[in-house]
């Protein structure tokens, strides 16, 4: 009887294997034809450097059908980043699927780390998968040479800028990738990334820029953005060039600031020197007794300074002199040479006094000034500024304008009157200095006119009640303006009644200094609401004729 029960246990087995290969599982033969690779986890994690990837990489070889295919050779390769996998190459499951853990290399930065998958069973395909890599928290970053030097500015500093990385423990990275970056005074390193030796240590070669001043430079090494050191560096100017820009033969007024700064420019070396910022430029007022504004200026980014310098009160030919002086560069002290002339002490109006002009129309001829010295002589090239005042119905405005007295002393405007509304308004000429200060004033009186009758209308008097044959108590009252509605006097206005409504007792009148005419309205017979009327007429204008309605009550 045990033999058969051995046959029953071999027949058992048999059917078992065979129902295996008939299950509804996603495999086939490793002798199935490989035509894609794909992942299914692992992919864009993120991870510190040297670290291994929290979860595995795994992929799956598919066949024509996308069943997985078993048996199959897969290489797993760092192509990117420097890490390591666990092993290169792995076998497909039952399932078609492989997988290896993955350690980060030194690499820093979205997408520095790649791992490349392939296999021979599909040749000249490759997948790669990507991870990005953080510096392990608590990385320090610490200066150890190069910090505090002073160079030349716009030159390579004599020494070398180290810094050395250290893990959380204190113990020195080694591969860690330090990226240098100048933060403030401008220059330039090279390289711009260099990687810790196994001391953990990273240099790189720090060329300062055109800055002058203690610890004008700034430059930053960083590995992460918690992990990293500053280091300061000053820049100095031993050698350089000093030359004018403006301000030099000028000619201006006694006592007064010239039109034009003088400016100068501060560069390196060399025919194509580099401006150099942050350097002090002393400024001083010698033969002719002026000043200057400031006795020192520092220049800017364009290696530039400049100062106002006011005129002692000798007037001459190129007797006033002033200096700008940077000790130990070429060019310097630098002279500047100017004239002064008698300057403006009076301003008085020659004509234009007293016009008038119809609203927003030219005056009939210009306002005249006339510029003298105190020794009472014409001032040729004075700033002469005017200031119309007027009232556009809404607030006070003005305009203004500047013009240069000629050899006679004289400036002149012609003026336009801008204002809506009529009446006196004044325009203001003053003498100024290019510092803006006042010299001396005078005020124009002009008049604005009405321009020519445009609009008639009502003013008061309609819709009144009134017994039949009886005066109105209030007079029809209309008005007349021009475009812009200022009263117009002057003008005849035409009364009229319909017939049977009654009559003015004036048949003209003339209207006001406001613009207004008036008459009365004698009713006629007719009673009832609004049964008569009477009209103001003025040929040619807007709103003629104008109408009034009255109310006939009977005689009590």
């Amino acid at each position: 009887m045990r033999p058969h029960a051995l046959l029953k246990g071999a027949i058992v087995l048999a059917i078992s294997l065979g129902a295996g290969s008939c299950s509804s599982d996603s495999t086939q033969p490793s002798g199935a034809t490989v035509t894609a690779i794909r992942v299914v986890d692992g992919e864009g994690q993120t991870g510190e450097v040297y670290s291994t990837l929290p979860r595995r990489i795994a992929v799956k070889v598919l066949d024509g059908t996308g069943v997985g295919v078993p048996d199959v050779d897969v290489a797993f390769t760092v192509t990117a980043g420097a890490g390591h996998v666990e092993a290169a190459n792995v076998v497909t499951d039952w399932r078609g699927l492989a997988s290896v853990s993955w350690t980060l290399g030194s690499a820093i930065g979205p997408g520095t780390q790649v791992l490349t998958v392939s296999s021979d069973a599909l040749p000249g395909s490759t997948l790669a998968i990507t991870a990005s890599s953080t510096v392990a928290k608590g990385t320090q970053v610490t200066a150890v040479a190069g910090d505090g030097q002073q160079g030349e500015v716009a030159t390579s500093l004599p020494n070398v800028s180290t810094v050395v990385v250290r893990n959380g423990q204190g113990e020195p990275v080694a591969g860690a990738p330090v990226r240098w970056s100048v933060v403030r005074g401008g220059g330039n390193v090279d390289p711009v990334e260099s990687v810790t030796d196994e001391a953990g240590r990273a240099s790189t070669r720090w060329s300062i820029g055109p800055v002058v001043g203690e610890g004008a430079h700034r430059l930053e090494a960083a590995v992460s953005p918690t992990g990293r050191a500053t280091l300061t560096a000053t820049g100095v100017l031993s050698t350089g060039v000093l030359t004018p820009l403006s301000g030099d033969l000028q000619s201006g007024f006694a006592g007064w600031p010239l039109s034009l700064p003088l400016s100068v420019r501060v560069a390196t070396p060399g025919p194509g020197g580099v401006g150099v910022s942050g350097v002090v430029v002393s400024w001083a007022a010698g033969g002719g007794g002026g000043s200057t504004k400031v006795a020192s200026s520092v220049t800017g980014l364009d290696g530039t300074a400049s100062v106002v310098w006011t005129l002692g009160s000798t007037a001459g030919e190129g007797g006033q002199v002033a200096t700008a002086t940077v000790p130990g560069l070429t060019g310097s002290p630098l002279t500047f040479v100017a004239t002064a002339r008698p300057a403006p002490a009076v301003i008085t109006k020659v004509s234009g006094e007293g016009q008038s002009a119809i609203v927003q129309t030219a005056l009939p001829a210009p306002l005249v000034v006339r510029v003298d010295d105190a020794a009472g002589q014409p001032v040729a090239g004075a700033a002469v500024q005017w200031r119309h005042l007027y009232w556009d119905g809404w607030g006070t405005y003005s305009s203004s304008t500047t013009n240069i007295t000629n050899d006679d002393g004289l400036a002149s405007l012609s003026l336009t009157l801008k204002g809506w509304y009529i009446g006196s308004e004044a325009v203001e000429a003053r003498v100024v200095t290019p510092g803006g200060v006042n010299c001396c004033q005078v005020t124009f009186q002009v008049t604005v006119l009405p321009g020519p009758p445009d609009i008639v209308g009502r003013s008061s008097g309609d819709n009144q009640v009134g017994p039949v044959g009886a005066l109105l108590p209030v007079p029809l009252v209309v008005f007349v303006a021009d475009a812009y509605w200022n009263p117009i006097a002057g003008v005849t206005v035409e009364w009229a009644t319909m017939p049977g409504d009654g009559s003015t007792t004036a048949t003209t009148s003339v209207t006001d200094a406001q613009g207004l005419a008036s008459t009365g309205w004698i009713l006629g017979p007719a009673v009832g609401t609004g049964m008569q009327h009477a009209t103001a007429s003025v040929a040619g204008l807007k709103g003629s004729p104008v109408g009034f309605t009255a109310s006939g009550t009977p005689v009590p």
